[in-house]
């Protein structure tokens, strides 16, 4: 359980900064955004998609157009933890922004405790440049939680063929659940995503709204390797204040883990001509038969 927290935090670290980053207007100097993203993790641990969250986290971000234009940042809120100072976080990926500013509370068993220490109420960030004095900020309103409809989870035929999984052969993971909005979500990611953090091979992958499966290519694995999947259904609600844009963003991801096993042997070259001669063989049957129809 720690370890799938772990892989979650990351997530909600990286991909909350990332997509702030890449919605910013790359026109406006300083203050680009603010975001609070909060977080509901499910854990798969069976043929039944998970119905109930294992634990809800939160991120608080402020983006800066130019690396910078301000050397701190914090956000004043409601909760007994406020105010929190947010820590730099460099991005060096195609298409980001170059630095942000970053933040983020514990992992809670229950909503109740939860928004015990992140309540409803007005989150204020200000950036600061201390050598300039130069600093703006913005608010943002968090008045209810508006998590995708849909909870993510592998259908039962996904998640029992990956255990066990032949490494060598595509495989199409399909979900129990399309990936669906709530009304008024201005941006959404939904991804997927296998990984290990002790040994090679991955496989991830963005899709949009509506998606129900994704195919992972061959050799994406190693056989006889234990894994870390997580499906992740994200939505953005855009705004603007002070003249920033604010992103109040919710994300639902389901994670749980697996095995490959032995790659199975590729026919030989002799048998597998065999079978591809036959497969034109019939194709050729079948054209045949279509043209002698037409005379």
């Amino acid at each position: 359980m720690q370890q799938l927290k772990n892989a979650k935090s990351l997530y909600l670290t990286t991909a909350s900064v990332l997509l702030a980053s890449l919605l910013g207007n790359p026109a406006k100097a300083g203050l680009v955004d603010v975001g609070l993203f909060t977080q509901a993790t499910f854990e798969q641990i069976s043929v039944s998609a998970p119905t109930t969250p294992r634990a809800y986290g939160i991120a608080l971000e402020a983006q800066e157009q130019n690396l910078g234009d301000f050397n701190s940042a914090s956000v004043v809120y409601p909760g007994l933890g406020s105010p929190q100072s947010l820590s730099s976080f460099a991005i060096s990926l195609p298409g980001a922004l170059p630095e942000a500013f970053f933040g983020s509370g514990l992992f809670y068993f229950t909503l109740a405790d939860f928004h015990a220490s992140f309540p409803f109420g007005t989150y204020s960030t200000t950036a600061t440049n201390t050598n300039t004095m130069a600093q703006q900020g913005a608010a943002i309103s968090y008045t209810t939680d508006m998590f995708s409809p849909n909870i993510p989870g592998l259908s039962a035929a996904s998640f029992l063929g990956l255990q066990g999984l032949d490494p060598t052969r595509p495989f199409t993971i399909t979900f129990d659940k399309a990936f669906d909005i709530s009304p008024g979500a201005l941006a959404t990611i939904g991804s997927f995503f296998i990984f290990s953090p002790f040994s090679a091979g991955s496989f991830s992958t963005n899709f949009p709204v509506g998606t129900t499966s994704v195919t992972m290519p061959e050799n994406s694995l190693l056989p006889n390797t234990t894994y870390q999947f997580v499906l992740v259904f994200a939505q953005d609600f855009l705004g603007s204040n002070s003249g920033v844009q604010t992103i109040l963003g919710f994300s639902e991801d389901t994670g749980g883990f697996f095995t490959t096993g032995a790659a199975v042997p590729v026919p030989e070259p002799s048998s597998a001509l065999l079978v591809v001669t036959g497969m034109i063989g019939i194709a050729v049957f079948r054209k045949r038969r279509r043209n002698n129809k037409r005379h």
